[in-house]
């Protein structure tokens, strides 16, 4: 799962420019297989999806293949900033 949680709340890791960055984020709703959550995460931000618990802040981050990379959708009024 890429949804961490630490002592101030959930969060995930970003990539940005190859470089691991936690975003917090607060979780909307829960559906089937499916979370909704608000954050500092633009469309289409890739976001670390496998081996989590292994990212530090600012650990360089690889993607294996395009596909491996998990793409943000982005739903207006609830998704952004």
């Amino acid at each position: 799962a890429a949804i961490l949680w630490g002592g101030d709340g959930a969060y995930v890791w970003g990539i940005e420019e190859g470089v691991a960055r936690r975003i917090p984020i607060t979780i909307v709703d829960r559906m089937e297989g499916q979370v909704l959550v608000k954050g500092a995460i633009a469309e289409g931000a890739s976001i670390v999806a496998r081996g989590v618990q292994k990212v530090r802040e600012g650990s360089a981050v690889a993607v294996a293949t395009q596909a491996a990379a998990l793409r943000l959708a982005f739903v207006p009024g609830v998704g952004g900033p």
